[in-house]
């Protein structure tokens, strides 16, 4: 039987399907006879990946359940289970090796190994094998250590995914993981870094709540032999695969804006969001004692260890990455990514914030009875937000701001601020809309129904509040995108972005046109139709007005001509 995390994973195959249909019809460059191979390369790909789990998996539970008996067999207990397993085996094992066969065949031609299915394949299928092989790893540390009862399965979970790992590892390897597989890289280095920092998180937690509860006098909430243990196995497995991806492999990368722009996503923002997530949370304690909610002091800050660990290691994470991945002497694209980012980390936890003051401020205005629940618990977690998540955005997007008044010319044209605008425009429109239309459903059925009144309100009060504070949000930066468009330089016209070549034999002239120029080609083979080179292609290309044009060479020279596509 497939697990859970792989039956997860194939889940992502309609996503997949929708994301590699948009980018064939919008952003590839190939041409027209590419078409069909990359449809075929989806599906080859996606059979390979997926026989590749079955077999894996049906392997790991046949060496799991397979237990001799006395007589030589197996326990009947174990039939089914043996049964399943070998039905994995038996019906994946041909068509894996035809597939197989099938892509060592493909990856002979050299436009096949630098197409995008190989690679996300292989970056899927080798993290899928690290994923499960350290859930392995951490299971057997649980069992070696009494914390778990041992299970065969575990075992042969770390040798046969392990091994699945290796192999795509030594592949993406001998490529210097380069190209589109460097996000591979990224992808592990930030999964080792996550998983070491949850446990690093847990250890320092188990080590505050200790302390904090020889101070307080109260009772261990649990076993702090466990807890310590199991943090221990979190650290020492990511930190392995933190070792491996990073300091091996991308640390030693060039540090461009995409090294650093990967870096400060994956793990700087991460850090932060952690480090402010404890923060609020410390906040918020604060606020409910102040505000009184009747517990005893040794209860209530209870979770003050837990938030406080937190604060620790994720300022650790973001200080020790953001310095790995600081700014060079000139501004560039990752550090407007990583500005805008954190802009918006901090925008949405200030509209959730103020969401859930004004909720919790509603409630409280209700007359007594016409609502249920501590208000003060919702108003002190919206402050303790707002108190973390103002700074924050106030931060990243003034830096912004002022880079803006700057240098109007270089901030207005990128692309990165533009899209920020827009999707903060548009995502706060799209939740006061929906709010409106909850509030508004609310109100009706309770008016049918003949229940209006002060419990109309209390219904109503965080749609209204959603509504207020995400309409102002979407109405500020609706204001900035209109003040964006009026001093944004003209942009120059971009010329031809597509060409159809009508040739004979002009395939390998168009595939030189595209690496020099970046034109999108498309070839139509005519054997009744002249040839031009390269040369001639590029001159005619500067020559000509128009974004997409069609240019047929016959013996008597070319032809071009403008079109609009339907």
């Amino acid at each position: 039987m497939i697990p859970a995390y792989l039956s997860a994973l194939l889940l992502l195959i309609p996503a997949a399907i929708i994301g590699t249909a948009v980018r064939l019809a919008t952003r590839s460059r190939r041409r027209a006879g590419d078409g069909p191979a990359s449809v075929r390369r989806f599906f080859q790909y996606v059979l390979l990946f997926y026989t590749a789990a079955v077999v894996a998996e049906g392997i790991s539970l046949l060496l799991a359940e397979w237990q001799p008996t006395a007589a030589g067999g197996a326990a009947s207990s174990e039939q089914s289970h043996l049964a399943r397993a070998a039905a994995q085996v038996i019906a994946g094992l041909p068509p894996l090796l035809a597939v197989g066969a099938w892509v060592r065949r493909t990856m002979r031609n050299p436009r096949e190994r630098s197409a995008l299915a190989p690679n996300i394949y292989l970056i899927g299928m080798s993290l899928t094998g690290l994923g499960a092989a350290a859930y392995g790893a951490y299971r057997l540390a649980e069992a070696a250590t009494g914390l778990a009862d041992f299970r065969p399965v575990d075992a042969t979970n770390l040798a046969v995914w392990g091994a699945v790992w290796l192999i795509h590892f030594r592949i993406a390897a001998r490529a210097r993981h380069a190209g589109r597989l460097r996000a591979g890289a990224f992808l592990g280095a930030w999964a080792g870094l996550w998983v070491m920092g949850w446990g690093a998180w847990r250890m320092t937690e188990q080590l505050l709540d200790l302390l904090y509860r020889e101070a307080a006098g109260t009772a261990p909430a649990g076993s702090l032999r466990e807890s310590i243990l199991r943090a221990a196995f979190g650290m020492v497995i990511g930190g392995l695969i933190w070792v491996r991806y990073w300091v091996t492999i991308v640390s030693g990368w060039e540090r461009d804006r995409i090294w650093r722009g990967a870096v400060r996503l994956g793990g700087t923002l991460a850090g932060l969001a952690a480090a402010l997530v404890g923060a609020q949370q410390l906040t918020a304690l604060g606020l409910e004692w102040l505000l009184g909610t009747g517990a005893a002091p040794g209860q209530h800050f209870a979770p003050v260890p837990g938030a406080l660990s937190l604060v620790i290691v994720g300022t650790a994470v973001w200080l020790y990455t953001g310095r790995a991945a600081r700014p060079g002497r000139r501004r560039d694209e990752a550090d407007r990514l990583y500005d805008y980012a954190g802009a918006g980390l901090g925008l949405a936890g200030a509209v959730a914030g103020a969401s859930m003051g004004l909720s919790a401020l509603a409630q409280w205005a209700l007359p007594g009875g016409a609502s249920e629940g501590d208000w003060r618990m919702g108003l002190a977690g919206g402050i303790g937000l707002l108190a973390v998540a103002v700074p924050l955005w106030l931060r990243f997007w003034s830096r912004a701001q002022r880079r803006r008044a700057k240098n109007p010319d270089l901030e207005l044209s990128s692309p990165i601020r533009r899209a920020y605008v827009t999707t903060i425009f548009g995502a706060g429109g799209l939740a006061a809309a929906g709010s409106l239309l909850i509030a508004v459903f609310q109100i009706a059925d309770d008016f049918m129904n003949g229940q209006g009144g002060w419990g109309t309100l209390d219904r109503t009060r965080t749609s209204l509040a959603v509504l207020l504070t995400a309409g102002a949000a979407a109405r500020y930066h609706q204001l900035v995108r209109r003040s964006d468009r009026l001093r944004a330089p003209e942009e120059p016209h971009p010329g031809v972005m597509m060409a159809v070549l009508v040739s004979a034999d002009g395939a390998t002239a168009a595939g030189e046109v595209e690496k020099q120029t970046g034109v999108r080609m498309w070839v139509w083979d005519s054997p009744q139709a002249g040839t031009a080179s390269a040369e001639e292609i590029i001159a005619i290309l500067d020559q000509t007005e128009g974004q997409r044009i069609l240019i047929a060479v016959d013996e008597s020279g070319h032809r071009v001509v403008p079109f609009t596509p339907l």
